[in-house]
């Protein structure tokens, strides 16, 4: 996870195109998530538009909470209910 974080604060900047995350553990929530940074007010934000069903939800995150925020969504489920007991 360490790796990724790195990853994200290299390319966090305002020469970032387009991250796409698709492929949901859970479709049924969250089908796919596109980033592109946006200047709001003169401040470098990230735009995370998610996409559910029809629908498109948008919101503004600084560099340092979506990589938070992408770092928490890629963990491992502690436990899966198809493990075998």
């Amino acid at each position: 996870m360490e790796e990724l974080k790195i990853l994200l604060q290299k390319i966090l900047n305002k020469d970032l195109q387009q991250i796409i995350l698709s492929n949901s553990r859970h479709p049924e929530q969250t089908q796919k998530v596109k980033i592109r940074p946006v200047l709001i007010r003169e401040e470098l934000l990230f735009q995370e538009t998610a996409y559910r069903g029809t629908q498109a939800f948008h919101e503004n995150f600084t560099a340092e909470q979506l990589t938070d925020r992408i770092c928490t969504a890629c963990r491992p489920p502690l436990w899966s209910a198809k493990r075998a007991s």
